[in-house]
């Protein structure tokens, strides 16, 4: 499966924009590092690495809501 690279933005609207796709994720890691060192991005976005079995998929699990359903004390 390969490993996507985007750029998640967050304000005003939430989207997501695909910057590379990679084989390998030893890869992916470094050009991840590599863009979140060198790129300045708009305040509300950030880099993300996805490691999916298609763009889509990747996509959808970014645009995700995510809820906390843990509550304290639950072990």
């Amino acid at each position: 499966m390969p490993y996507f690279l985007f750029e998640l933005h967050t304000q005003p609207v939430r989207y997501v924009r695909l910057l590379q796709t990679h084989a390998s994720f030893k890869l992916a890691s470094a050009a991840a590092k590599a863009l979140r060192l060198s790129t300045t991005l708009p305040s509300g976005s950030r880099i993300k690495l996805m490691h999916s079995e298609t763009e889509l998929q990747a996509e959808w699990l970014l645009m995700e809501e995510r809820v906390d359903d843990s509550n304290p004390g639950d072990d």
